[in-house]
């Protein structure tokens, strides 16, 4: 079965994806072989980012999926994150969670085998970057839905409708 236009899309951006991961600058955080004693200043390691941008009903979400599933499948950890500028809600109302949250606490964890959440209170919508740096060095690559105003690596999925004026750093347009 010959691929759809979504997946020949989606095996695209893997390719220009790998060559991110392939190409990123990762500073050496490790300890020289045979040290037992750890590094003095170790840099933070992070892994690199896409982030998938357009309108609303543009495809973003369709994208990001396909290329996460494709990315996956050839072995690659991926952590992924959706900016919801209107707000969201991830637990349902009167559960011990929610509870917990509406008490006051400041970070909520759900844990349960195979998934854990996370609920954190913030001040202001947080930057991209700053969810990047909270990532360790065992993902591969974040793949972000949104944050078109982030200094980061963009595709950009055009709908009927198009970003004005557009963002900079579009490394592919989808649409």
């Amino acid at each position: 079965i010959p691929p759809s236009r979504s997946q020949r899309l989606a095996i695209r951006l893997a390719q220009k994806s790998t060559a991110v991961i392939r190409n990123a600058q990762v500073p050496k955080t490790a300890d020289p072989p045979g040290s037992h004693a750890p590094s003095a200043a170790k840099e933070a390691v992070t892994p690199p980012v896409v982030a998938i941008i357009g309108l609303s009903n543009s495809g973003k979400t369709r994208v990001a999926v396909a290329l996460i599933e494709l990315l996956t499948a050839r072995g690659y950890r991926i952590a992924a994150v959706k900016h919801s500028p209107h707000g969201h809600q991830v637990d349902r109302p009167a559960t011990d969670s929610a509870r917990f949250y509406a008490a006051g606490a400041m970070r909520v964890f759900l844990s349960s085998p195979g998934q854990m959440t996370s609920i954190e209170r913030t001040e202001v919508d947080t930057p991209l970057e700053e969810i990047l740096a909270s990532l360790d060095s065992s993902y591969d690559l974040l793949v972000a839905e949104g944050f078109k105003g982030s200094a980061v690596p963009k595709v950009m999925v055009l709908g009927a409708e198009r970003l004005s004026p557009p963002p900079q750093n579009i490394i592919a347009v989808v649409g």
